[in-house]
């Protein structure tokens, strides 16, 4: 039966597209590329991989770090075109097809002042994120990703369509929860959604990392008290990027970075957070309310491709 989608070989746009991952470090050439434009072209591809006895691997949003997504001779389903989104703000419920960034979930529900708990870079895709866990700045509130994971489309290995949730399937439910992604192609999300934004407060400094040391154990200190559930806070070290984005004096200079996001009203995140933005003497402070959407894609720029 034909398929929405195509099929495309080397030299094609469409396959030259699909075998570039986010990790540079691997560049694989599969035998071919399935493009699928619904769940019914991956069933399609699915049986006809079984039948034939062919190695099936799958590139949803593309930023699979282990390079798993793409193998040399392989078949690839490729999701990309699998990205459209469903907000059900009466029922608290979001529905997101395989192919979907972080960005395609994030600015939709924010229409509504909604979201459910993501990564922390926008570009992410949101397949490969969520059956491995997802972890990101409302997780001391709302938990990881899994945790908001209501129900699966799944497509498995003889090309059956099935749903998985609590209650229907549910050792197949427990099992991609946080198990991976080997146990089907997983084409449509169900996740639940949380009233959100749409401004948080953000504390974002960086200090030099000559004073690391006296910056990390006081904000250890803090951490170990009895933190706010609406305080997800963590510590970077890294050398700042030549961008843009930061000041001249900053670009390439090692530093400890204090990041932090309140989940809940800005003045008392600011209040709260502030002793976070004074661990040391920092070199820089973009401290503030913003936008939970420009909190979502802060980082973009300092992951490349």
């Amino acid at each position: 039966n034909k398929m929405r989608g195509g099929v495309y070989f080397s030299g094609s746009n469409e396959y030259e597209s699909s075998i570039r991952i986010w990790n540079g470090m691997f560049r694989k050439h599969p035998a071919a590329v399935a493009f699928c434009k619904e769940s019914d072209d991956v069933s399609k591809v699915m049986k006809f991989a079984s039948v034939n006895n062919i190695v099936v691997t799958v590139r949803s949003g593309g930023h699979n770090v282990a390079g798993n997504s793409v193998l040399d001779d392989a078949l690839t389903i490729d999701l990309t075109y699998m990205n459209h989104v469903e907000v059900h703000p009466e029922k608290m419920t979001v529905y997101a097809q395989g192919g979907c960034l972080l960005e395609d979930v994030d600015r939709s529900t924010q229409l509504y002042g909604l979201c459910t708990p993501f990564g922390v870079v926008s570009k992410t895709g949101i397949a490969g994120l969520t059956l491995g866990g997802g972890y990101g700045h409302l997780r001391r509130k709302y938990g990881l990703t899994i945790d908001n994971l209501q129900s699966v489309e799944i497509v498995t290995a003889n090309g059956s369509m099935i749903v998985a949730d609590g209650e229907t399937n549910s050792d197949l439910f427990w099992a991609v929860r946080g198990g991976g992604g080997n146990f089907g192609v997983v084409t449509r999300f169900q996740y639940m959604l949380h009233k959100v934004g749409p401004i948080l407060y953000q504390t974002y400094t960086a200090y030099p990392l000559e004073v690391g040391m006296e910056v990390l154990k006081k904000g250890r200190d803090f951490l170990k008290r009895d933190l706010y559930d609406e305080i997800s806070a963590e510590f970077q070290l890294a050398k700042v990027p030549d961008t843009k984005y930061y000041p001249m004096e900053m670009r390439g200079k090692k530093v400890v970075i204090m990041r932090a996001v309140y989940s809940g009203e800005v003045e008392e995140g600011r209040s709260r957070m502030d002793y976070l933005r004074h661990l040391g003497d920092p070199i820089f402070d973009s401290s503030g309310p913003k936008s939970y959407v420009d909190i979502q894609t802060y980082t973009d720029n300092t992951v490349p491709e």
